[in-house]
């Protein structure tokens, strides 16, 4: 599995490969994280598909400083959540999101991902990861290119 992680103006600010996958529920805190310590700063908002979602995750980067969480709980029929995730902050975070995954996908195409990750993972996950990498710095280029026209 490869973890993808964007910030704002579709810069990729970190990445993982990973040999088998994690659950999504463990990895937002890390993510976090890793955000803190790149950019050095707290994100006011952090967005991730239900897959992220996790109360124990969610009270943690709370803690650390985060405001808005959009992280659908899908099965919910919590009256205080579901309203939550009407509010306008939670759906610009949930269409954002769904703009990353767009971007997520041109990188899948440009490399092939799916296809060459298990082989890549078995034999050399650092040079795997290299490659993305360079292909994340290319697709910054490209987006960056094709946005302003």
């Amino acid at each position: 599995m490869v973890k993808i992680q964007e910030a704002e103006n579709q810069i990729i600010t970190s990445y993982e490969v990973y040999e088998s996958k994690p659950s999504d529920s463990d990895l937002l805190v890390k993510a976090v994280e890793q955000h803190c310590k790149r950019l050095g700063q707290i994100p006011d908002l952090v967005a991730a598909d239900a897959a992220f979602h996790s109360p124990s995750q969610k009270e943690a980067i709370e803690q650390m400083g985060v405001t808005h969480i959009s992280v659908p709980n899908r099965p919910t029929k919590n009256p205080a959540i579901r309203k939550i995730q009407k509010t306008r902050w939670f759906r610009k975070g949930q269409k954002w999101r769904t703009g990353c995954e767009g971007r997520i996908s041109v990188l899948k195409i440009l490399l092939s991902i799916e296809s060459r990750a298990a082989v890549l993972r078995q034999k050399h996950v650092g040079a795997f990861g290299k490659v993305l990498r360079l292909t994340a710095i290319a697709s910054c280029a490209w987006l960056t290119l094709t946005s302003r026209s």
